[in-house]
């Protein structure tokens, strides 16, 4: 397959429509041309001709092709633009991602931009994914908790007890996110720091439920990871 990447676009988030199936494995089979980009660049954006953009990632000309994809009037429009900025690792293109979640009025293509910036933009979008689970709540909840915990493993044990145990999340969502979080292969779980900047204090610790902290301990446990260093403490 010419472009490596096209293949991670497959098996990853909802399903894809079957024409938008298609129309990337074909375009991911063949060799992106300099002819053949310059038409598609020449197309409005829509859901199959953003997708047959799969193969020429990080050419001249995609980026920007993306961008009003993303800013889209149609759901499914921006939904693609959202999973093809995942695909090709367009950071610079995560500031158009968020603006566009913020706005997002269909779960969907909610659902796309959440993975995008999870995935890509780390913990400077939290705040960000948080106020659009709040936002859609409870849609897409357990999509955030799943997304989070799979990608992010014992780091997103921070951003569980801080914000996201608030979401109207299931038992099953809340057994999912423990199970995906603790199923790595890091030596440790990262010791929480109590202090202002972080967000946790001893008084948030000691209102955690027994039961996110029997999942977390099972979890350890389970994966041999260590949970018997003392918690940092920055307060002052």
């Amino acid at each position: 397959m010419p472009n490596e990447s096209c293949g991670r676009y497959f098996g990853r988030g909802p399903r894809m429509a079957p024409f938008l199936a298609m129309a990337v494995l074909a375009v991911c089979s063949l060799p992106g041309r300099a002819d053949e980009l310059e038409k598609l660049l020449r197309r409005p954006p829509s859901p199959g001709s953003l997708a047959l953009l799969a193969a020429h990632l990080g050419q001249d000309g995609v980026a920007e092709k993306l961008t009003l994809g993303l800013a889209s009037p149609d759901a499914d429009t921006r939904g693609t633009a959202a999973r093809l900025v995942n695909l090709g690792g367009e950071r610079a293109l995560l500031p158009a991602v968020q603006e566009a979640l913020n706005s997002e009025k269909d779960p969907a293509a909610a659902q796309e931009e959440i993975r995008t910036l999870a995935a890509l933009g780390g913990s400077s979008f939290d705040a960000a994914l948080l106020a659009a689970g709040r936002r859609f709540s409870p849609t897409l909840d357990g999509h955030l908790a799943r997304i989070l915990g799979r990608i992010r493993g014992p780091a997103a044990f921070a951003l569980y007890f801080s914000g996201l145990r608030d979401l109207a999340l299931s038992d099953a969502d809340r057994k999912d996110f423990f199970r995906m979080a603790t199923r790595g292969t890091r030596p440790s779980f990262p010791r929480p720091v109590a202090s202002r900047s972080s967000g946790w204090s001893g008084a948030r610790l000691r209102r955690s439920t027994s039961w996110a902290w029997r999942r977390f301990l099972a979890g350890a446990m389970r994966r041999r990871h260590s949970t018997d260093a003392p918690f940092e403490s920055g307060s002052r």
